[in-house]
């Protein structure tokens, strides 16, 4: 049940939609006692519903109903379906009577279908005033101004063909505007997709037919502007964009909506991942400059979406900085942001990295011991750690050479669509192995270093190749 499609859109919901979510199924179901048995019993395990075990459905049958499962398991389910349905329906009847556009937008074309012009002209007017007073953060903002220009254009009566010539123009604006942020978002997703996962997807013909001779009419619209400069990075390469974005960055974190700033700074981070990879150091401080504006500014903060990975790559890259202060502020203050069936994992691996940079070696070796976790680069970060703590400790018991070639092994059965994350690993590995044999010349193994790409922790394996010594 853990899994099951209901309690998964259930997670979505914040404790005031499920509050009016238990009142509406209360009203409109009550007399359907199984379901809302099975939901009241749901409910204990808010926030997170992750109790994977008192969540197991014959685990929440015995619960509920106080006997065994046994033949009634289609009786749940189909109370599980129930419920899902009956969700669905709620989220889409508080969409169609609140105050979103969507909303507005359907009673506005409602008002017109059946004739009542004069408290259609009224709703629109409210509309549009609220719609022009609203800044734009995001595209959804430009998507509403078009929307209000549409009906401005195509269904307010006017009484002769020049009245309403300002409204055609406006409604040809809105929609080159909306038309040309998307083009640019649009792309910018062609290209990072194309740099990070190698999938042909042709970034470039996504803007072959938008005319920009006209383009600094809209430069005063600041999303506009990020697009531009992040299509420029990832499809042209062009790194001088890097620092203007960087640049804008602060300027906008009040003006552009968080998940826009959280995509944008995907695609920087994803940019500055390949710089590091293929040797480029500096990268380091970029990226954890782009951690500390984002924690800053509040941009990771929306409860229970920042992924695990996300969570460790912030962790690692202050470590790798020295900002061990940082980062340990950094788990004990965002860690609440997790998804609450994965908290404590993140927080073990993040832990390690930490006690890394502590040299509590050994402490790292009992906790990651045996550990596995669920995605792939939580356990490239994982493994890595204990090969780094085992070299770190002298390989008191031998083992490293073993743990090398299963760690290798490991990697070769990944998906090939992260394999610059796997290369760079596999070629730390062989690294290290070297390191660990110590029969190749100690020029060599810097010199392997120095020109491998790409390759990950290149700094820390650059110090143990200078205290290197070959065994003759």
């Amino acid at each position: 049940m853990h899994n099951l499609k209901f309690l998964t859109l259930l997670r979505t919901l914040d404790e005031q939609e499920i509050s009016s979510f238990h009142k509406y199924l209360k009203r409109l179901h009550t007399n359907e006692q199984v379901p809302l048995s099975l939901f009241a019993y749901i409910l204990k395990f808010y926030p997170g519903f992750g109790d994977e075990r008192k969540l197991d459905i014959e685990y929440a049958y015995r619960k509920v109903f106080k006997k065994e499962i046994d033949g009634d398991r289609k009786k749940i389910l189909n109370a599980l379906s129930d419920l899902h349905r009956w969700l669905k329906n709620f989220m889409l009847t508080e969409k169609a009577t609140g105050t979103a556009l969507e909303s507005q937008a359907l009673w506005l074309a409602i008002l017109r279908e059946r004739g009542l012009q004069a408290e259609f002209s009224k709703q629109f007017t409210r509309l549009q005033n609220e719609i022009d007073a609203l800044p734009k953060r995001s595209t959804s903002d430009y998507l509403k101004g078009m929307v209000s220009s549409h009906f401005m254009c195509y269904y307010v009566t006017t009484d002769n063909l020049d009245e309403d010539n300002d409204a055609v123009q406006q409604y040809e604006d809105s929609l080159d505007l909306f038309y040309i942020i998307t083009k640019f978002k649009i792309a910018c997703e062609k290209a990072n997709r194309l740099n990070v996962l190698s999938i042909p997807m042709e970034p470039e013909a996504s803007l072959a037919h938008v005319d920009f001779s006209g383009m600094h009419v809209y430069e005063q619209h600041s999303l506009l502007l990020l697009y531009r400069e992040i299509y420029q990075l990832v499809a042209r390469h062009n790194e001088a964009s890097y620092a203007r974005i960087e640049a804008m960055l602060p300027e906008n974190a009040g003006k552009a909506a968080p998940d826009e700033l959280q995509r944008i700074m995907s695609y920087l981070y994803n940019y500055a991942s390949s710089q590091i990879r293929n040797g480029r150091e500096e990268f380091w401080d970029k990226m954890h400059w782009l951690n500390k504006f984002g924690v800053e500014h509040a941009i990771f903060l929306h409860e229970g979406s920042m992924s695990v990975t996300k969570f460790n790559n912030i962790v690692s890259i202050a470590c790798n900085m020295n900002d061990v202060e940082w980062a340990s502020f950094f788990i004990r203050s965002q860690s609440r942001f997790l998804p609450e069936h994965l908290r404590a994992d993140a927080v073990l691996l993040a832990d390690a990295t930490v006690f890394f940079e502590k040299r509590a070696y050994d402490e790292i070796l009992k906790m990651l011991e045996g550990k596995d976790f669920k995605d792939l680069l939580d356990n490239i970060r994982a493994k890595a750690l204990i090969l780094k703590s085992q070299y770190e400790t002298g390989d008191r018991e031998g083992r490293l050479w073993d743990l090398c070639s299963v760690f290798e092994a490991f990697l070769g059965r990944q998906d090939r669509k992260k394999i610059g994350a796997v290369t760079a690993s596999i070629n730390f590995t062989r690294i290290l192995k070297l390191l660990t044999r110590k029969n190749a010349y100690k020029d060599k193994i810097i010199n392997d270093i120095e020109t491998k790409q790409p390759l990950y922790f290149k700094s820390w394996l650059l110090k143990k190749a200078k205290d290197y010594t070959r065994l003759a």
